[in-house]
């Protein structure tokens, strides 16, 4: 009080002079810290626990003694006040949580409290008046005979009333597998799979609306990306009973592998819709290994296992740049590559025929040598497989063919046993690198390696351009070339960006995970041409020819673009039926046709559809393209393509265009213009064209 007098003797002294001072505000008193008590009890129907006991086959809902929850206060703007809570309360769904310099002014209008306290981020307001709770679900958790790792299971409490009781509710959900077998005892690690998002960074929505709580998900890639698979480590027991915590979601199909202290797996997979549901236990039942572990050579790990088609299609992911001591960091990002991969249709329709296999190469230093833009190398690293390129110049990109070869030839289990060749298994090269880059080779008889460096440290968010110019008239080169309207760019599902950094349409947004879609989705696997072009040039008969050759490869090449409007390749197959596709949907008749425009070039080259990954990287690939996706895994298979098949599976959904419905836990970020990733913005130009080698 002593500063305060002293204030109110200075105002009486100038009062008193025939000089008028200013007034002097009355300073407030600091609020005093005292102890404030909060009466925690979880919801009743919640089927996970904060606490699961390890004698425990069935969860009840328990506080532990010494548990820590954190409490936020939201009022008169004061969003960042929070305070930790404890209990000493023990073996019951209520307890007191206490904590002593609770120093709030005021009576509190709304409070977010979050369990566990070892594992709270920050909590915010977004611009839609909903709370976001940040949160990372991590890939890699511990293995509890009985329960879960502590602190996996998520609790949140929202009280709008300013009352001293938090009602909690589980948030993620709980896999729950019993493990049984000759070979239980000697597993050492299990992943679970599926093809929703299930961990990661993200951030749990939490508003009222009537009234009532509710909460929804949003899992962001904003390094690693995020993930559809958890891995559960330790040691492991038969008959043991045991859980993953992972974020609500929807899966069209499932997967278990176990693996031995060795790397040897057993997996189990099922096609088999799921729904992880918060607050709820998807149970497994009991899995039983008394099969022998498949030995697979060292650094190498199973992605995904076939079980349809008469042979796998095998493909493999190598690294490059990645030290001993980074080799999780390239198995994380090697996984987040097919995640996305086959998050992508057709991918996704058809991942049960694939065999993938993650391949750790040690490198002596990080990163990538750096060229000239000639190809002569200005500063070198010493990396498994000499990947280089220029700072500012992509098309000199490239690594030691020879070496990459005998690499795969030396690990993978399908060209080990003698049933494939290394020509018959695209390659996957993710560099450790963050310059921007990508570049796929491709051989006469299917091999191909596609580099994709980690740009940016995968932190951003990569903007690609549709070109500014387009044909005046599809049919017609000599029409020349016109300005591509806003209503195209806003059709095509464009946003238009005006900052101090970006000016202009961009029609695709993402990652360096779109650009593995386009150069090993499209280029390296799917045989598919680039279908954009630089600058408003055409194509030559010269330039025609040689671009054409390609379609009648060993394994063709190309086949979505060509130099004839009347005879494309696509014409008899898919153009000439149209009325069959209409009756499928008639997006396909909308989208379908002959769009001029293509292989780097404006004019005298044509494409299938106006859009497409092979143009901004978005993640989705024209019905054509699907098509002749579809064809190449039906004939590395072993089976036959039919259109009624084709028809059958297939999914016609751009993303970025149709604005399609999805969860939150499977948008992960990908491709959404809207998307609130974290920035900054990064405009890519496009990258140059594959190389095309005879064989």
């Amino acid at each position: 009080m002593k500063t305060r007098l002293i204030l109110l003797a200075l105002a009486a002294a100038l009062a008193a002079c025939s000089v008028q001072g200013p007034e002097v505000p009355e300073v407030p008193e600091a609020p005093v810290s005292h102890a404030k008590t909060f009466h925690a009890s979880v919801d009743g129907g919640t089927k996970t626990s904060l606490s699961l006991q390890p004698s425990q086959t069935s969860a009840d809902v328990l506080w532990d003694s010494g548990d820590r929850i954190v409490v936020y206060a939201d009022s008169l703007g004061l969003r960042s006040y929070s305070r930790v809570f404890t209990t000493v309360d023990g073996g019951t769904n209520s307890a007191d949580f206490t904590c002593d310099d609770w120093d709030l002014p005021f009576k509190e209008t709304a409070c977010i409290a979050f369990y566990p306290e070892e594992r709270y981020r920050a909590i915010s307001m977004g611009s839609d008046g909903r709370y976001r709770v940040s949160v990372v679900v991590p890939v890699v958790q511990n293995a509890v005979k009985g329960g879960i790792e502590r602190g996996m299971n998520i609790g949140i409490a929202y009280s709008t009333d300013g009352s001293d009781h938090l009602h909690f509710k589980n948030v993620h959900s709980l896999v729950r597998f019993t493990l049984a077998g000759e070979k239980a005892s000697q597993v050492r690690r299990v992943v679970f799979k599926s093809t929703g998002v299930i961990a990661g960074d993200g951030a749990y929505i939490v508003s009222a609306e009537g009234g009532a709580i509710s909460m929804s998900t949003r899992f962001n890639p904003i390094i690693y990306g995020s993930a559809n698979s958890v891995e559960l480590v330790g040691d492991f027991e038969n008959g043991g009973d045991y859980y993953i915590a992972v974020v609500p979601a929807t899966s069209d199909g499932f997967s278990f592998t176990f693996y031995d202290a060795d790397g040897n797996v057993i997996s189990r997979s099922s096609s088999k819709p799921l729904t992880l549901s918060p607050s709820r236990i998807a149970d497994f039942g009991i899995i039983t290994l008394d099969d022998s572990f498949e030995q697979l050579p060292s650094g190498v790990e199973r992605y995904m296992t076939q079980t349809k088609g008469s042979n796998p299609v095998v493909l493999a992911v190598i690294g490059d740049g990645f030290t001993e001591e980074q080799q999780s960091l390239f198995t994380t990002l090697a996984r987040s590559a097919m995640d996305q991969l086959f998050d992508t249709e057709p991918f996704r329709t058809y991942r049960d025929w694939f065999n993938v296999y993650l391949m750790s190469a040690v490198s002596n230093e990080s990163g990538a040598s750096v060229t000239d833009g000639k190809g002569n190398i200005t500063e070198e690293h010493d990396t498994a497989f000499k990947s280089r390129w220029g700072k500012d110049v992509y098309d000199d990109m490239r690594s030691d063919f020879t070496a990459v070869g005998n690499f795969v030839k030396a690990r993978c289990p399908e060209i080990l046993n003698g049933t494939i060749t290394v020509a018959e298994v695209p390659i996957l090269m993710i560099i450790n690198d963050t310059r921007y880059g990508g570049m796929c080779y491709n051989w006469e008889d299917g091999s191909c390696v596609a580099h994709v460096p980690y740009i940016n440290n995968g932190s951003g968010s990569l903007l690609w351009q549709f070109p500014l110019q387009v044909a005046a008239d599809n049919a017609d080169p000599s029409a020349g070339v016109r300005n591509t309207t806003d209503e195209e760019f806003a059709g095509m599902g464009g946003k238009y960006y005006n900052t101090s950094s970006l000016q202009g349409w961009f029609t695709s947004k993402g990652n360096w995970r779109n650009i593995v879609v386009h150069e090993f989705g499209g280029h390296g696997f799917g045989r598919l041409d680039d279908e954009y072009w630089y600058d408003p040039v055409s194509a030559s008969a010269s330039d025609n020819t040689k671009r054409d050759k390609y379609h009648t490869w060993a394994v063709p090449f190309c086949l979505n673009t060509s130099s004839t409007y009347e005879n494309a390749p696509w014409q008899a197959e898919l153009l000439d039926k149209l009325d069959v596709f209409s009756q499928v949907d008639a997006r396909y008749a909308e989208r379908s046709g002959l769009f001029q425009g293509a292989s780097g070039y404006a004019l005298n080259r044509w494409r299938p559809e106006m859009v497409s990954c092979m143009i901004d990287n978005r993640l989705y690939f024209s019905t054509w393209q699907r098509m002749l996706i579809v064809k190449r895994i039906m004939e590395k298979a072993g089976e036959t393509f039919t259109l009624e098949g084709f028809l059958q599976n297939d999914n016609p959904t751009d993303r970025l265009r149709d604005q399609a419905v999805a969860t939150a836990s499977r948008r992960g970020g990908t491709g959404y213009l809207d998307d609130e990733s974290a920035g900054p913005y990064m405009f890519c130009p496009p990258l140059p064209p594959p190389v095309l080698i005879d064989r």
